[in-house]
């Protein structure tokens, strides 16, 4: 073996003094190294432990069943920190995970023949062309892998946009300056509104945010998109007393008449 010397029964004393002498050197260097390679292990252990919990189970297992021909199972669920009757569970379910897989790239290869015969078809008519074509699928497996694989319909809808600037509006001075911070809460707020449907109809939706806070401290609903609105979510924020009295309010410029 390298490193070590080679003795004969003929050997004098001196010669045995100087091998024996070589031998605890080499004991000492590989002591040495041991225990650097100890110390470097306890250090990628401690250091791995926290990225170990981070990872997903499944990652884990998969790393387990890849390599279990090359260490031993149970050293690997030991040193991943992995419960046993979990990675079983896991291994016992990879026959039909294999098998699902399988459908799934068979139902993305009709998904693909769908829509490139039909580019502008979304999830929702590609998934009626499948059942017309015979295939049961749903619309969110369809929409699903779809986007997993950045397929997308194309729409000719114009997209409404509530917000309408108003031409012979005053120009106001932007206070905010596109800073949506704030240093403190109560002393910027900025404000929006949206809608949506209902059975009864459309419902509008005004809000009052703090940028400091973040929290939502005013709103108000109405049928409607009139002043009243948004001067109805200014007064219950101002009522709950979390306004300064320096405080600036935010908005675009819409077109709620008679609002100052």
């Amino acid at each position: 073996m390298a490193g070590f010397p080679v003795v004969s029964r003929r050997s004098d004393y001196s010669e045995l003094t100087a091998a024996d002498a070589q031998l605890r050197a080499e004991i000492r260097r590989l002591r040495s190294e041991l225990e650097q390679v100890r110390a470097d292990h306890e250090i990628l252990r401690e250091a791995a432990a926290a990225l170990i919990h981070l990872a997903p189970a499944h990652e884990r297992f998969a790393f387990i069943h890849a390599h279990r021909e090359r260490f031993n199972v149970r050293r690997l669920l030991r040193v991943l920190i992995t419960d046993r009757s979990n990675f079983r569970t896991w291994v016992d379910a990879q026959v039909a995970r294999e098998e699902r897989a399988r459908q799934e790239d068979e139902l993305l290869a009709r998904i693909r023949e769908v829509h490139t015969a039909h580019p502008a078809y979304g999830a929702e008519r590609v998934t009626r062309e499948l059942k017309r074509q015979g295939v049961d699928v749903g619309r969110r497996r369809v929409a699903r892998l779809m986007r997993r694989n950045s397929l997308s319909g194309i729409t000719r809808r114009k997209r409404r946009n509530l917000t309408r600037p108003d031409q012979a509006a005053a120009v106001i001075t932007d206070l905010i300056q596109r800073q949506f911070t704030a240093p403190m809460p109560s002393l910027k707020l900025t404000g929006d509104i949206t809608c949506f449907p209902t059975s009864d109809g459309r419902l509008y939706l005004a809000t009052v945010l703090d940028l400091g806070s973040k929290e939502l401290i005013g709103y108000a609903i109405a049928p409607h998109m009139r002043a009243s609105l948004a001067v109805d979510a200014i007064t219950m924020a101002h009522r709950t007393g979390l306004v300064a009295g320096n405080a600036i309010m935010h908005t675009d410029r819409g077109t709620q008449g008679g609002f100052n």
